[in-house]
């Protein structure tokens, strides 16, 4: 009996001193779930742009020649007038934007600047305009937005509706693509024009 206990009390000693040597192993963390980030792009705050545009203005010039207007009057009426009912001219432009964003959530408010030299089947020359945005971020690097503002040039003065898509690129840059729906404030012109700019954000 005394032996048999004293195997008992040498197997238990021998079997404290291997757990006790036994290397310890701590258990593996979790892999944290992967984030949709755009290599960091921050949507608010100001930006400059560099983009090139077109738009195809069409002339409803039904109006009658007999409009009292003086020799000397150079209002666009009178310039336009030069164009077929219905015939379509185009420009082309040269834009360099500036604007500032500002986010809320998903939502976007921003307003945006430029100054355009252009040269079209009418006229070349230089223009400015400026519009507000409000968008969407339907992912962290793609805004849908909508836009409203207006366009001067020497020709004539526009009212300017639209929207477009938004890109984020790199840290810091974005690709915009736009559409916009033009109307004379002065004459009877309409027309449609699509650009497409560059933006670095700081």
């Amino acid at each position: 009996m005394r032996k048999l206990l004293l195997s008992i009390a040498v197997s238990a000693l021998l079997t404290t001193g291997a757990l006790a040597h036994s290397p310890v192993v701590a258990p593996e963390p979790m892999a944290p779930a992967p984030t949709y980030n755009s290599a960091g792009f921050d949507w608010g705050g100001f930006y400059m742009g560099l983009g090139i545009s077109g738009s195809a203005l069409v002339v409803d010039n039904t109006t009658s020649d007999d409009d009292t207007t003086s020799d000397d009057d150079t209002t666009s009426d009178d310039a336009l007038r030069a164009f077929n009912n219905n015939t379509a001219f185009k420009t082309g432009y040269l834009d360099l934007i500036v604007g500032v964003n500002m986010t809320v959530d998903s939502l976007l408010f921003g307003l945006e600047g430029w100054i355009s030299g252009f040269s079209g089947d009418w006229s070349n020359g230089f223009g400015a305009g400026a519009q507000a945005r409000l968008g969407v971020l339907v992912s962290p690097e793609v805004l849908l937005y909508l836009a409203g503002g207006g366009f001067t040039d020497t020709v004539d003065q526009y009212g300017t509706v639209g929207g477009g898509v938004e890109f984020a690129v790199t840290g810091n840059v974005s690709l915009d693509l736009e559409y916009k729906y033009w109307m004379s404030l002065n004459s009877a012109v309409t027309g449609n024009g699509i650009g497409a700019s560059l933006n670095w954000g700081f």
